[in-house]
């Protein structure tokens, strides 16, 4: 019983959780925190040549989610999801092997083989 008393005083008890002030960071501060960041990821790799990189994986981004949002779309038009996947139905195709959610489970070295 003493168990008990004890756990619902605890829980009676009021709790203060300290949260950090919050305000907003200036452009400056914005960019050099982005900048760094980008640093980080970038390692030994030179800014131009990291470019190439970076516009690469967005354009494959995008791709793969207008592709999904257009399979979507004709999904609930059509009712026939296999109508929908049909590759005369969009103006291009991402194959079920080379979609983004697949391809971020694959180790480096095995990205491009069949």
């Amino acid at each position: 019983m003493l168990y008990n008393a004890t756990f619902d005083t605890l829980r009676r008890m009021p709790i203060s959780v300290k949260k950090r002030p919050q305000r907003r960071l200036t452009q400056a501060e914005l960019d050099a925190f982005l900048e760094k960041a980008a640093d980080t990821l970038r390692g030994g790799i030179d800014h131009s040549e990291f470019r190439g990189y970076v516009f690469a994986l967005l354009f494959y981004k995008r791709i793969n989610d207008v592709y999904l949002e257009n399979i979507a779309a004709l999904e609930r038009e059509l009712g026939d999801a296999d109508l929908a996947r049909d590759p005369r139905m969009h103006d291009f195709v991402v194959p079920d092997d080379c979609v983004w959610e697949r391809s971020l489970g694959q180790q480096s070295v095995s990205l491009g083989r069949r």
